[in-house]
């Protein structure tokens, strides 16, 4: 599965959940019936992660270096 999803089965229906650390704390994202639902789901909210992290960065090469990651 890809980076920040993976698959769970409840009650006989199979769901995919995109999960991702926030400032060392794990938070699931949501459930999905898709794989690719699930991994859009990760993409986004760690590129929203990372600019706010770049945002917040002094260091204009901190801040480089974090938006060219994603």
């Amino acid at each position: 599965y890809p980076l920040g999803v993976s698959k769970t089965v409840r009650k006989g229906h199979t769901y995919y959940v995109a999960s991702c650390c926030f400032y060392g704390k794990q938070k699931q994202l949501g459930q999905f019936k898709t794989v690719e639902e699930a991994a859009e789901c990760y993409k986004k909210a760690k590129l929203n992660y990372i600019t706010e992290l770049a945002n917040q960065e002094k260091d204009p090469r901190v801040q480089q270096a974090l938006r060219n990651l994603w």
